[in-house]
């Protein structure tokens, strides 16, 4: 709402409603945040940021085979100094991350207008879909969200002020140093960077303005150039992860369902924004060159088109990757939506200024549904059904394909140091005999996290030289512990449910 203009009652119900529902997604974000166990991702950065290690091992064991840069891990050590380690003040820092990102609006809004309807655009971002779900889980993507929402609103409010021929060197350097933290978070942000920085220049180019072209060119090589270090120090160690060998594939369908599902609530929803946007810019293609038009469009086509050429190589293409995309869409729609409503009156005006509204509610009804029907009890309920079993207080425990120190977070003191590394694709030497494996008081065979497959299975029972029907095998969703059927742990004194 502009200060000092004198709002109809229709636009006042319409700010109630935005403002009504900015708070309910902030609070969602908040709510039962300790709910579900940890899964494995969740798992990996709180191995992954342990403050015990020291930075050498910290750097070796964890961040070096990571495929993501180390930002998001760094900051989450000093959060579990502060916060602990258990799942509520684990997911606390996402959830307070996540809801920075309605803060950065007003912020920039006061500074220098992005949008002509700020509400909007910060219900949008309270209320996204995908925002709220990992708002709730020990992941970077609520810091990814956070730091490209600052980029695209400082960008707008940059190119305005090279509209207004006013300087932009020092808002330019701060732009610079949130899309290294960008870059230093995931490895999208470098498109970002291209994406933004690209669009301010071509902006100021086409107004002709040398200072200002000055001052983004050399902003924007610092960006980068901050960053190549760290390239040429990580990429050399992801050799193994690189081409056909990484584990995600180009799901385009998918992918792209998803993240317009992340984005309004629904595809369908989506899809109807989309159609308004270019309808926005057929009806008033002079609109294109505005700041809110133009920076988001060029910076979405750029990051867009490097994410296709490099999936050409690598796989990369998943709605979290592409989470980046979000903040200049809901950018470029709500610009649209606000220049529709100059152009109608009477009852399509009053459609479009609830529409705001109406998608945030959807948005928000979609996440809590989320959350409500996800299951994450996988990893808890494993570690529960060990500690149960007869004479598995001692002697080794088994874990397959991932680090101990994932499978460890939900076992009690005494279970921890007992477990051992073993890998179905490696044919080297094991850690102990098949037979200490098989013939010990303990019916647990393996630990097998966050892959349910029979050939897992039948690996390891011809590994270690038994026959489908000597064994049993417990399944939780995405996790499984196979289970000897021996003499001394005979059906009976097995929890229900093995399969």
């Amino acid at each position: 709402m502009v200060p000092g203009e004198r709002q109809d009652r229709s636009t006042q119900l319409a700010a109630a409603a935005l403002a009504g529902l900015l708070l309910a997604g902030l609070a969602v974000r908040f709510y039962r945040l300790d709910a579900q166990s940890l899964w494995l991702d969740e798992l990996w950065t709180v191995a992954a940021s342990d403050p015990s290690l020291t930075f050498g091992q910290w750097i070796n064991q964890w961040i070096l085979p990571d495929v993501h840069p180390p930002l998001h891990h760094l900051v989450m050590r000093a959060w579990r100094v502060v916060f602990g380690v258990d799942e509520w003040s684990l997911r606390l820092s996402s959830a307070v991350t996540s809801a920075l990102c309605v803060a950065v609006v007003p912020l920039i809004q006061r500074w220098t207008p992005v949008v002509r309807r700020p509400l909007a655009l910060a219900t949008w971002l309270a209320t996204s879909t995908g925002a709220i779900v990992y708002a709730q889980e020990v992941r970077a993507y609520a810091l990814l969200l956070l730091l490209t929402t600052a980029a695209i609103c400082l960008s707008v409010a940059i190119a305005r002020r090279i509209e207004q021929r006013e300087r932009v060197l020092a808002p330019a350097a701060i732009l610079a140093a949130v899309t290294v933290m960008l870059e230093y978070t995931h490895y999208f942000g470098v498109l970002v960077v291209a994406g933004l920085f690209g669009a301010l220049f071509l902006f100021a180019a086409a107004h002709r303005d040398r200072p200002a072209i000055g001052a983004v060119v050399v902003m924007g090589s610092m960006s980068m150039l901050a960053f190549l270090p760290w390239m040429l120090f990580h990429v050399p160690h992801l050799g193994g992860l690189l081409g056909g060998k990484f584990w995600i594939a180009n799901n385009w369908h998918t992918t792209f369902t998803r993240l317009a599902g992340f984005a309004a609530g629904v595809p369908a929803v989506f899809a109807a924004l989309a159609v308004l946007v270019v309808g926005s810019m057929v009806r008033r293609p002079q609109m294109v060159r505005k700041p809110e038009y133009f920076v988001p469009l060029v910076a979405m086509g750029t990051i867009l088109a490097g994410a296709l050429l490099i999936s050409l190589h690598t796989p990369v293409i998943t709605d979290r990757n592409l989470f980046v995309l979000l903040p200049p869409f809901y950018v470029l729609a709500i610009a649209a939506v606000g220049d529709l409503e100059d152009i109608y009156d009477g009852a399509y005006r009053q459609a479009l200024l609830l529409l705001p509204a109406a998608v945030a509610a959807i948005s928000l009804g979609a996440a809590i549904y989320w959350l409500a029907k996800e299951t994450k009890e996988q990893w808890r309920e494993a570690a529960a059904l060990i500690t149960t079993l007869p004479g598995c207080d001692r002697g080794p425990l088994p874990v397959n394909n991932f680090p101990k120190e994932i499978y460890a977070y939900y076992m009690p003191p005494g279970y921890r140091e007992r477990l051992i590394e073993v890998s179905a694709t490696n044919t080297g030497r094991l850690p102990v005999s098949p037979s200490e494996l098989v013939h010990r008081p303990c019916p647990l065979l393996l630990w097998n996290g966050n892959s349910v497959r029979d050939e897992i299975v039948a690996a390891w029972i011809d590994r270690l030289g038994l026959d489908r029907q000597d064994v049993v095998v417990r399944k939780f969703e995405r996790n499984m512990v196979i289970l000897a059927r021996r003499d001394d742990a005979a059906p009976a004194s097995l929890p229900a449910g093995v399969e």
